[in-house]
């Protein structure tokens, strides 16, 4: 009997204490505080439920309701850090054996918080700008752009030449030249801890214009060729293709970087992005795959050089317009030298057999 009266006083206490500390709260908290008046005004009633469904809970002891009362605080974005500490200070005044539960719910959701904030207002670095434009990222938009046409058209010749009828000229122009950011996504599969999809999913037009320069070669390559005199082999597109691969592997090692991988991985994520899209064409085409063959010059070798050659520049705290001109000069210009000289990869003439 006497044990019972000693845990009765001592749970009235602590209610008394909890309405203490709920009006210190209120003061501290003016969005809130019809909310709190009434928590104040009953700390043991038996439920209460919020308009937010992530705020909801049941408030049956003083810890459960100082616990939630501390939650609902931290969530409220305009109540800054400082404001939820000062208040788990007085909540772990009240309810020593609440302590570990409202203290967590404040320090885990105001981390959760800044971290959100601290997200959203990153430094654009390391990414490209939305449309081109007069900066860095603007200027790797547009490169990208050309890529992206030129590649389709590439892609395009590759699969009339094998025998494809329109549709399937269209499918392989557009996967080479979203096919190595696509894969490239999907292996990384979610950045800043967020899922993350194929890129042209939520920047639809580069399947447009995949779409539309597949279409425009199917239709009017011969009829330029026969008047310009063109042919697969001729120099300028070359050098849009080199372009593309100077463009493509800074794009995929900033997608590495941003998604938190090593520099070797980063480095990798931008020759995925340069050259999976061709290595996809020549799987469907039935050709061999020209990135793991060397009857043509260097090609997946200088879009990895050039990643790492971005990442190399960030690692030594250089500005984006450095680190842009260095990814994209090591890819282009490698490729160039290999085009220029026949550089090739080793192989192995014959394999010996006892």
């Amino acid at each position: 009997m006497l044990l019972g009266s000693r845990c009765a006083l001592k749970t009235v206490k602590m209610v008394e204490k909890s309405r203490i500390v709920l009006r210190h709260i209120t003061t501290l908290a003016p969005p809130r505080s019809s909310l709190l008046r009434v928590l104040s005004h009953s700390t043991t009633v038996s439920s209460f439920s919020p308009r937010s469904p992530q705020s909801s809970c049941t408030l049956t002891t003083p810890s459960k309701s100082l616990a939630c009362t501390s939650t609902l605080l931290a969530q409220n974005p305009k109540l800054d850090a400082r404001r939820n500490i000062l208040c788990s200070h007085k909540i772990r005044a009240a309810a020593p054996w609440a302590t570990w539960i409202s203290v967590s719910h404040v320090r885990s959701l105001c981390t959760k918080a800044s971290d959100e904030k601290a997200a959203s207002n990153l430094p654009l670095e390391d990414r490209l700008a939305r449309y081109p434009e007069l900066s860095v990222g603007g200027i790797l938009r547009a490169g990208d752009y050309l890529g992206t046409a030129t590649f389709a058209m590439t892609g395009t010749l590759t699969a009339a030449a094998s025998g494809m009828d329109l549709l399937g000229c269209v499918v392989t122009g557009t996967i080479t030249a979203v096919g190595g950011g696509t894969i490239r996504d999907m292996l990384l599969g979610h950045e800043n801890g967020k899922s993350k999809r194929a890129f042209w999913m939520d920047e639809e037009e580069y399947l447009w214009i995949s779409i539309f320069s597949s279409v425009a070669t199917f239709f009017w390559w011969n009829h330029a060729a026969n008047h310009f005199n063109l042919s697969q082999e001729d120099a300028w597109i070359f050098w849009l293709d080199s372009c593309g691969i100077g463009v493509f592997c800074c794009i995929g090692a900033m997608n590495g970087v941003r998604a938190g991988l090593s520099p070797f991985l980063s480095a990798l994520c931008g020759m995925i992005t340069s050259t999976f899209g061709g290595l996809t064409r020549d799987v469907l085409t039935h050709r061999p795959v020209r990135i793991l063959h060397s009857h043509a010059e260097l090609y997946a070798t200088t879009a990895f050089c050039g990643g790492g050659a971005y990442v190399a520049a960030r690692m030594l705290g250089m500005p984006m317009y450095v680190r842009a001109a260095s990814g994209f000069a090591v890819g282009f210009g490698l490729r160039t030298v290999a085009w220029l000289y026949d550089i090739k990869l080793p192989v192995q003439e014959s394999i010996y057999h006892h």
